[in-house]
């Protein structure tokens, strides 16, 4: 797979933020290789791994609808392609340093201020 390919994924993938965010199977299947194949040469192109990607792809996404404020956090992990709450907020505390509940009421409590 062209080195190209690979710089091209991450967009692909940021693309589908409206709907619930998969690792693009079709997109690898397209390019002719393994899952360990393009992993390889994702991370190598990247520095991470697509799974990395993804997490990092969906809790950014959360965190741009936590700071609206609109849909409640059971919502925002269904909307961000996670299913299971436990998962949803371990990654989201280890990328952040808070639990989305505590991200979205820090937000909500200094955006109150301007």
């Amino acid at each position: 797979m062209p080195a190209i390919l690979i710089r091209f994924t991450p967009i692909l993938v940021s693309s589908s933020t409206e709907e619930r965010l998969e690792i693009p199977t079709t997109f690898k299947g397209s390019c002719a290789v393994s899952r360990r194949n393009f992993d390889r040469r994702f991370i190598k192109a990247t520095g991470i791994t697509p799974v990395e990607y993804m997490q990092r792809v969906k809790i950014e996404a959360a965190k741009s609808l936590l700071e609206r404020g609109r849909k409640s956090v059971f919502e925002i992990m269904y909307e961000v392609g996670y299913s299971d709450e436990r998962a949803f907020r371990d990654v989201f505390k280890k990328k952040t340093g808070l639990s989305p509940t505590d991200y979205k009421l820090r937000f909500n409590k200094e955006s109150s201020f301007f």
